[in-house]
């Protein structure tokens, strides 16, 4: 018997405990667990009962993988060996099984557990562990003894208002929480996979097979939005410090702004499986697109084989200086300049009015000047004079890639003249590299890709000296 001004159970009943560790009581309950100490004036130690049902799992687990400590007490032969290979293959799984499937499993083999202020004592029924990991219901295996004591030392530790168990070989600043914060993302990826599959369609559906209320699961599932890069990094235990409470609050709740690619893709894996037709849509682009995609969901690999069309740098932007940034002539499709050969890359946006406004975004325009052109639609919303034509053609020829193809459609401005000249152009750049403000225009003429050599460029390149940065050091 325990001594009860020392120690006592945690719960009397057999059944009280399984149900709490079932998770039966929710997994942040306010159920405790109570330690008493010794004094005159017993001090009262309460844990959440999240802590102690995982630091449980966590000797559970530990015991799985010392096989030799599975099978104390059996006979050596053929069936301690195929236990003691169970139970590593068990361990080995361990991390990655459900906390439901963990509980099913506590359920069957454990007896009794006892919280002291320093140490968790664990009862194990033997019959019951051998019988489970053999797959027997029958026949159980003859034992020297019933029982299997288990005792965990831990200490207590004080964190955001809560006292956590810190077990041997922690360091002070290291919880149990880093072990929450592994199982939350091996869930969420495991349950990423369930949906994009499409095993599951609902936060509902996907909560009842799980055993977890809908809310867990939409906080589970924000792990998702992790790059890979993190989510390696915190299941390599390189961020012991961060609580799963810490990481939940912390994640971006729009994961395209810091890996739009990543969720493209993600996205497109997903029309894919569910049998939606893809529309692959390419790109074109001839300035700052190639160097500087910024927020474009695109595969980021231009292709140099694109349509030839009159491009010049013809446009004067960022007039008003923003961000202390001077202005520069940027290139654009400008009718009467001579034809280059542009480059493309395909979106990893499977629909076309979707790639539009991804492209919207990236340039900061209005909708309006985003072109766009179909293989089975004549519409479309540029006015030059024989670039349809052009575009179309190329299109064609690439029907075995592309099925649609965007591009930005800006028009030419430069203040103070009724048309667009080279040698008006060449003056602005004058008139910038006077008032020393020309090192934004020399940075986009010198950065522009090699194909694009067009006049104004190459006036540039003579009388300014302005030569071109190879595309590799561009990037």
């Amino acid at each position: 018997m325990e001594e009860p001004e020392k120690r006592h159970s945690v719960h009397q009943n057999q059944q009280e405990l399984r149900e709490v560790l079932a998770g039966r009581f929710g997994s942040m309950a306010d159920c405790a667990y109570s330690a008493r100490h010794s004094e005159a004036r017993p001090q009262i130690t309460r844990f959440t009962a999240q802590e102690l049902e995982q630091f449980v799992r966590s000797q559970i687990h530990r015991l799985l993988e010392t096989p030799v400590t599975c099978t104390a007490g059996l006979e050596h032969g053929p069936e301690s060996e195929l236990v003691q290979e169970r139970a590593r293959v068990l361990a080995s799984k361990w991390m990655k099984l459900e906390v439901t499937k963990q509980d099913q499993f506590l359920r069957k083999i454990l007896k009794r557990v006892v919280v002291s202020p320093t140490t968790v004592s664990i009862e194990v029924d033997k019959a019951s562990l051998f019988a489970h990991l053999l797959g027997r219901t029958s026949d159980p295996l003859p034992v020297s003894a019933a029982l299997l004591k288990l005792t965990g030392k831990f200490q207590a530790q004080r964190r955001s208002g809560e006292l956590q168990i810190i077990a041997p070989g922690q360091c002070p600043g290291e919880t149990m929480a880093s072990e929450w914060v592994v199982r939350a993302v091996i869930q969420a990826r495991d349950w990423y996979k369930r949906i994009v599959s499409g095993k599951v369609r609902t936060i509902r559906q996907l909560a009842k097979q799980s055993g977890f209320s809908r809310s867990y699961v939409k906080r589970i599932l924000r792990c998702a939005r992790l790059s890979p890069k993190v989510s390696d990094a915190l299941l390599e235990g390189k961020h012991p410090n961060v609580t799963l409470k810490t990481l939940l609050h912390n994640v971006p709740l729009e994961r395209a702004r810091d890996c739009p690619e990543q969720r493209a893709k993600r996205a497109t894996t997903l029309r894919e499986k569910r049998g939606i037709k893809m529309t692959r849509v390419a790109i074109l682009g001839w300035g700052s697109l190639l160097w500087n995609p910024g927020t474009l969901r695109s595969e980021r690999r231009w292709r140099s084989d694109g349509p030839w069309l009159p491009v010049e740098f013809a446009r004067i932007s960022n007039l008003k200086e923003k961000n202390g940034r001077p202005p520069y002539l940027s290139l654009v499709i400008f009718p009467h300049a001579g034809l280059v050969r542009t480059y493309w890359d395909v979106s990893l946006v499977g629909e076309i009015a979707e790639a539009c406004l991804d492209l919207k975004s990236r340039e900061g325009c209005g909708i309006e000047h985003i072109a766009y052109l179909t293989r089975d639609d004549a519409a479309w919303s540029s006015t030059t004079p024989g670039l349809g034509e052009r575009i179309r053609d190329w299109l064609d020829r690439k029907k075995n890639d592309v099925d649609a193809v965007i591009w930005t459609n800006l028009a030419w401005k430069l203040p103070g003249v009724a048309t667009f000249t080279v040698e008006e152009g060449m003056r602005w750049l004058r008139v910038l590299r006077e008032a020393k403000k020309d090192n934004a225009a020399e940075e986009y003429i010198r950065r522009a890709p090699p194909q694009t050599d067009t006049c104004l460029r190459r006036q540039a390149k003579e009388e300014f000296g302005w030569s071109d940065i190879p595309m590799d050091e561009s990037h």
